[in-house]
């Protein structure tokens, strides 16, 4: 456990521990001059913005939700990827070049593996995600196991991605182009990653994820039973039906076995 989170926890049990007694503590615990969490966090902070449209504004709608197990900043260069590859049948034995184009912060961080060690250097690497995008046309755990990522032709594929800094694109933003074997270029910008709260996952895309996990470890009919509660999730009288889900595939399929 992390050392904020330790504090976190010790903190929360002492405050527990301190009502409990009927401690009385100061109402101004957020704007108090001394000692206010405003104040020793925030440099005053802005109290009118933390009750700003409350109750009507629900800022838990805005979190992301990633399609791909990559890095956050390279999803934009995996959405302008796959709307290259959704839009064109393509042949990687017949692409030419890939040039990739990042955010400043985004290609010191992620341009630097054109060659990979395992699979924590996979995972960061521009190059190889580029690389197995366009030879799997997927991007999955699956992708980031050994069968995967030390695959010679993907390897040499990899070492051919052109992946540079870019000041037209910031953050996760990128541009992507295919150079093509009979002269022509195919390219894509992407302006909001795919699964942020501008360009969020459709519903058909959430359940296929589910799906694409579940594949082996949970039974069909428990899939399915499970999305349909998760999708009515105020109608689910106990958590434990959930849990009663998620546990019986893995018991039934090593009693199979």
């Amino acid at each position: 456990m992390k050392f904020h989170q330790c504090r976190g926890a010790v903190s929360g049990l002492l405050a527990a521990l301190l009502a409990q007694q009927q401690f009385v503590a100061t109402r101004e615990f957020l704007t108090a001059k001394d000692g206010g969490l405003y104040s020793a966090y925030a440099g005053g902070g802005k109290p009118a913005a933390a009750v700003a449209d409350l109750g009507a504004r629900w800022e838990l709608e805005r979190i992301a939700m990633r399609l791909w197990p990559s890095a956050s900043l390279i999803q934009g260069m995996a959405t302008a990827l796959f709307d290259i590859v959704g839009k064109h049948n393509i042949d990687p034995a017949r692409v030419r070049a890939v040039r990739v184009g990042l955010g400043e912060q985004a290609f010191t961080m992620h341009g630097g593996f054109g060659t990979y060690k395992g699979k924590f250097e996979a995972l960061l690497s521009a190059h190889y995600t580029a690389a197995v995008i366009l030879h799997d046309r997927a991007l999955t755990l699956a992708q980031f196991e050994p069968s995967r990522y030390e695959d010679a032709t993907l390897r040499r594929f990899a070492e051919r991605v052109e992946v540079r800094s870019d000041a037209s694109v910031s953050g996760s933003q990128a541009v992507v182009d295919l150079e093509t074997a009979d002269g022509g270029t195919l390219s894509s910008r992407c302006q909001h990653p795919l699964g942020c709260y501008e360009n969020p996952l459709s519903r058909a895309q959430i359940e296929q994820k589910f799906r694409t996990y579940a594949e082996g470890v949970l039974r069909e009919t428990d899939t399915v039973d499970l999305i349909r509660a998760i999708d009515r999730l105020e109608d689910v009288g106990s958590v434990r039906q959930l849990l009663r889900l998620l546990r019986a595939a893995p018991h039934a399929m090593a009693a199979a076995e």
